[in-house]
């Protein structure tokens, strides 16, 4: 798996261009709109990167109480210096494939946003997200696809703009070499890490105890957007599945 050094690499080119780059910037709304976040809520933000997601609810006047966590104190120091201003957001180091330094059913909702991909155990880290969120709350989860593409993603943020090709591509000169810097890490992960298929980040996410209740692409149709509930047990328990509805199920299926 890739470590903390090359992370901290990426965070120089990261942190400077997902604040305008248009694929992202659509991602973010994408995500907060399907998770219906509100002010009210207690959001963790998981792999928070360089606070651009916390930049872009603050643009949508939305402002709960985030704790955001990453691993690389690069992308940290990006992120509290873009949100310095901002109110009600904690910025901490964690690594995500510990334990979470949160009690059970703590938050209203989480993000994880381009992160399970890079952890040695999605598995063990998704159910600890689970575990710290509230029953009935909701995680929005986005991953690479396998076709996963940084050329269409280039070309989407070309087309986003309100001026011509041309005009649009002058104003990235200046930053061709973090887009180059971009597009190397970005090879360098796409063989390092795995990229889920739709139905094994779906499996991923139902074996964890989620239900999956919207799936859609986003950034650029290069990504995966999952939006799961955590099952509450005690539901489960009284109204949920029992061996003999499925034993009358096979009997009624084979009696026709």
């Amino acid at each position: 798996m890739l470590n903390r050094q090359f992370w901290n690499r990426y965070a120089i080119a990261y942190r400077k261009l997902i604040g305008f780059w248009a694929p992202h910037q659509q991602m973010f709304r994408d995500v907060a709109v399907a998770l219906g976040i509100k002010s009210s809520m207690r959001v963790l933000d998981a792999g928070c990167g360089a606070g651009d997601f916390e930049v872009s609810l603050h643009k949508q006047g939305i402002e709960p109480q985030i704790e955001a966590l990453d691993f690389s104190p690069r992308m940290l120091e990006g992120a509290r210096r873009k949100c310095r201003k901002f109110k009600g957001i904690t910025f901490r180091k964690a690594d995500l494939s510990d334990p979470l330094p949160f009690p059970d059913n703590y938050f209203d909702t989480i993000t994880c946003l381009q992160t399970l991909f890079a952890m040695p155990s999605p598995r063990f880290t998704l159910t600890e997200l689970v575990r710290v969120l509230k029953p009935g709350g909701k995680i929005a989860i986005v991953e690479p696809r396998p076709e996963f593409s940084s050329g269409k993603i280039f070309r989407y943020h070309l087309e986003a703009q309100n001026t011509c090709k041309l005009v649009s591509l002058l104003k990235l000169v200046p930053y061709l070499p973090l887009i180059w810097l971009t597009i190397k890490c970005n090879e360098i992960i796409s063989q390092e890490c795995k990229a889920f298929s739709d139905e094994e980040i779906i499996g991923l996410v139902e074996r964890s105890g989620m239900q999956v209740i919207y799936f859609a692409k986003t950034l650029a149709d290069q990504d995966h957007l999952l939006i799961a509930q955590k099952v509450d047990n005690e539901d489960t328990v009284k109204w949920g599945p029992c061996p003999f509805l499925y034993l009358l199920k096979l009997i009624l299926f084979c009696w026709r």
